[in-house]
């Protein structure tokens, strides 16, 4: 019998929080062209002799942080999403989980699809918002993949959802994110008692940085961020000066898109903000950068330059919630409908 397989496609984790397990998995990150547009052969020198020898050691208390005894939080809360989005369509379509680096592999996901039986393939990266070194490289390693499956004699249609930040219950979720974590009044309830007033606030849209050179070749990444950002905030009725956008992570000193995370917090501490918020949409699970970098060291940050009734709140990511499921499943529908609609099928 025919069958439709989706192939769910997120970052990737190493397989255990090692040395060795982080430098294999920043070793294949890191030597992705479309990350990295360095002339290979002097990259894979700088790689091999200035980064993989110490940056694993400077990562891997991070990764401990977010371990658990069942292994991975961020592969945990993946592996969940799989089965949600599974349930989503009530078992009709084989549903597998890949990583763009690391285990399971894209290869690994399709060749499950194919075994299956299945003769179409949906890719569906878990990023809401499209960007090349995200969905892009996902995407395309995936056609890589079927090429050479192709030659082993499995040829499925292929359907592609490369982003789904305006599906309404994405927008509903983040919005119903922000508001019982922070908007319910508990995250500045002390300081207004202490002070009879409640402190200025901001909601902070944080995401994660990308090249300015992908934005001015067209990449929609920023127009769906500020999309995603907007539809929210009207969600949940806030005002334009109540909330604003920003980006983290740069990861070297090349021209990335701004204004960065950092530089908005020092200055919204510097003009009195006493309760901040910052919510990740492009990331669908919580995994180090927003754990670790957001939750923590930025919250450090932001307080160390408040006084102690300063208050800041990270808002979780969507993870293994029942709007991430149908956001994606009912992007995945309509794809199908588009795909089934085509002229050329």
């Amino acid at each position: 019998m025919a069958q439709t397989g989706i192939l769910l496609i997120n970052t990737g984790t190493p397989d255990a929080p090692t040395e060795d397990a982080i430098r294999r998995y920043l070793g294949e990150m890191l030597s992705d062209p479309a990350l990295v547009n360095v002339p290979r052969f002097i990259w894979k020198r700088v790689l091999k002799y200035a980064i993989l020898p110490k940056r694993p050691a400077r990562t891997k208390p991070a990764y401990e942080r977010v371990w658990t005894p069942e292994g991975s939080s961020f592969m945990r809360i993946s592996l969940a999403q799989r089965d949600s989005i599974a349930a989503a369509f009530g078992g009709r379509y084989r549903v597998e989980l890949a990583m763009r680096y690391g285990n399971p592999s894209i290869m690994a996901g399709l060749k499950a699809l194919a075994d299956a039986g299945c003769d179409h393939a949906v890719l569906v990266p878990l990023y809401p918002q499209y960007v090349r070194v995200c969905a892009g490289t996902s995407l395309g390693e995936a056609r890589r993949c079927l090429g050479e499956l192709a030659r082993t004699g499995w040829n499925p249609r292929v359907t592609e959802v490369p982003q789904f930040f305006d599906q309404p219950a994405y927008v509903r979720g983040i919005a119903d994110s922000i508001r019982s974590t922070w908007l319910d009044g508990r995250a500045f309830a002390d300081a207004e008692r202490e002070t009879g007033a409640k402190p200025k606030s901001k909601l902070i849209f944080s995401w994660h940085s990308t090249l300015m050179a992908d934005i001015e070749a067209g990449d929609p990444y920023r127009d769906q961020d500020e999309a995603t950002a907007a539809a929210v905030a009207a969600e949940l009725g806030l005002e334009d000066d109540e909330w604003t956008i920003s980006y983290q992570s740069r990861f070297d000193n090349r021209k990335w898109l701004q204004p960065f995370t950092t530089d908005v917090l020092a200055k919204l501490a510097a003009e009195g903000v006493g309760d901040v918020a910052i919510v990740c949409p492009g990331f669908v699970a919580d995994n180090i950068e927003t754990l670790v970098e957001v939750s923590e060291e930025l919250r450090d940050g932001f307080l160390a330059a408040t006084d102690w009734r300063a208050r800041f709140t990270y808002v979780p990511a969507l993870n293994d919630s029942p709007a991430l499921a149908q956001a994606v499943s009912d992007a995945i529908r309509q794809a199908l409908a588009e795909d089934a609609g085509s002229p050329s099928r």
